[in-house]
């Protein structure tokens, strides 16, 4: 499981009582396997039911695992963050998820470094987080999506 995916999936299952053992991508899905701890089993598997659609449930050597489809999740996620964000906030939050500096970002753009600063300072308040780090967990969902439209990896090279 890739870096992204562990933190799109972070947002969703933070309760310890879940542990998201795999991921599975078909068509338009998003699934995950989650494995419930047996002490929690019932109270989080009416939890995980109220957000999420499940498609299977199943015990191996005595743990119970749930297939949930994750999709709308992700999507209303996504939505959330695209509409709080111009698009220009969206380009930048991208870049810096690319690993981009601002120095890099500014040269990109043909906007300055004060420029980039001014614009994560934004992304910062309207997302309710202090770092980059924090700005990219937030975006990874929306930034997985977009990666369906388009290649993310061709925009820190343009």
């Amino acid at each position: 499981m890739n870096n992204q995916h562990q933190q799109n999936l972070g947002s969703l299952f933070t309760d310890v009582s879940y542990q998201v053992v795999s991921e599975i991508y078909k068509h338009d899905h998003h699934y995950c396997i989650i494995y419930l701890k047996e002490d929690q089993k019932k109270n989080y598997l009416k939890e995980l039911k109220k957000s999420f659609v499940e498609v299977d449930q199943f015990e191996v050597n005595g743990q119970c695992f749930i297939i949930l489809d994750v999709s709308s999740q992700i999507k209303s996620s996504a939505q959330e963050i695209a509409q709080l964000l111009s698009e220009r906030e969206l380009q930048i939050a991208t870049l810096v998820a690319l690993g981009q500096a601002n120095k890099q970002i500014a040269h990109r753009l043909h906007i300055s470094e004060w420029t980039v600063a001014t614009y994560l300072r934004r992304i910062f308040a309207k997302l309710g987080v202090d770092s980059r780090a924090a700005m990219v967990y937030r975006c990874a969902s929306l930034i997985q999506l977009l990666q369906s439209d388009f290649d993310v990896q061709e925009l820190a090279t343009i």
